[in-house]
């Protein structure tokens, strides 16, 4: 594929995310991609977002097999789906032959994300990190290369929400559901690839505790520590239950402390002798527009894109452990140390074997 080919992408789910993130990152690439079909069980969905795509009527379909069928070509399918219900998905599309994209995690189980790890579509696959791609997140990044920090000690990612993104079409309240897993996979999992990320280890061991407002409902309410290899703690809070509530997203080393003020804005660092001074947003793109460039140009380049299966997997495993952890109420060890992200790469670097939990922890 040349760098001049135009990507041509399927967008199979017409929801929420679709409506507020995926459409204005698309559009604003055009001459680089360009949407040829949607699909989705929701008529209204699909055409509120096949017309603003500007993809033709008989381009709009209920199902991925009426897709597939159609024999309408595509580079890439892009799936936002709920994860109940995108693991079929993705692996329809994969075995069909296409490159997919999907939004984390596509399945809450770790077990089954490895089972595309290392198979002949792993490099057609990649799951949407895109905290990443926050520009408070990236500057937070450019700093602790600089070592002004020092080894990290502690990070804070603590964000309180007074409910659930809200969905749109046929189950817009889906993240309500107890089997969906609740805010743990839905916003822990961002802040758990993203302390991996500033922490500059992998996690090594978790402490979670987990409240449902209902015992038959998904859980709204949690606090995780984590223990990073090399050290470094990471509390990881999220709730959906928050009426009022700030954001806490902090990291503080041995020589000074940084606070992210949020996608878009800057990073404040204070050093040790209480200088303060701060880092603008050098990155004016949105967080799905810089995550979509860099696809882009991956798939041009004939590499892999988006975080590779086994990188959704471990951040799985740890979310699971939160999970064992709150039920028998303490720590849990995970065995060996997952994959390090680095940003920028098409593919992230892998320390050691896969991340699973411990034999001892499933007594």
């Amino acid at each position: 594929m040349t760098g001049a080919t135009v990507i041509r992408i399927v967008l199979v789910g017409c929801g929420a995310i679709s409506e507020f993130a995926h459409v204005s990152a698309l559009d604003a690439l055009a001459s680089d991609c360009r949407v040829v079909a949607v699909v989705d069980l929701a008529t209204d969905r699909r055409n509120v977002i096949g017309t603003r795509l500007g993809v033709a009527a008989s381009h709009r379909y209920a199902d991925v097999d009426t897709f597939l069928s159609s024999g309408l070509s595509a580079d890439l399918a892009v799936v936002a789906l709920p994860p109940t219900v995108a693991g079929n998905v993705v692996r329809r599309l994969l075995n069909a032959g296409l490159r997919v994209l999907t939004e984390k995690p596509f399945t809450g189980n770790a077990a089954e994300v490895r089972q595309l790890e290392g198979a002949p579509t792993d490099r057609r696959f990649g799951v949407i990190h895109n905290y990443l791609y926050r520009s408070d997140v990236i500057q937070a990044r450019r700093l602790l290369g600089t070592g002004v920090l020092g080894p990290p000690r502690i990070i804070r990612l603590e964000r309180l929400d007074p409910d659930h993104f809200h969905g749109k079409g046929i189950n817009p309240h889906w993240r309500r559901v107890n089997q969906s897993g609740g805010c743990v996979i839905d916003n822990a999992y961002h802040w758990v690839y993203v302390a991996q990320e500033l922490a500059g280890a992998p996690v090594a061991s978790v402490t979670a505790n987990l409240s449902p407002a209902d015992p038959d409902a998904a859980t709204d309410v949690a606090v995780i520590t984590l223990e990073h290899t090399n050290g470094a703690l990471s509390s990881v809070q999220v709730a959906w239950c928050a009426r009022a509530s700030l954001p806490v997203l902090e990291v503080h080393g041995e020589q000074a402390s940084l606070c992210l003020q949020g996608d878009g804005n800057s990073c404040v660092c204070v050093t040790s002798s209480g200088v303060a001074y701060e880092m603008p947003a050098s990155d004016a793109d949105s967080p799905y527009r810089l995550m979509y460039r860099q696809v882009i140009d991956s798939i041009h380049a004939g590499e892999g894109f988006g975080a590779s299966a086994e990188q959704c997997a471990s951040v799985l495993d740890v979310l699971e452990a939160a999970i064992q952890s709150a039920r028998v109420g303490k720590r849990v060890n995970l065995r060996s140390s997952g994959p390090l992200l680095v940003f920028g790469s098409a593919r992230r670097i892998k320390t050691e074997t896969p991340t699973h939990l411990s034999s001892e922890n499933r007594r």
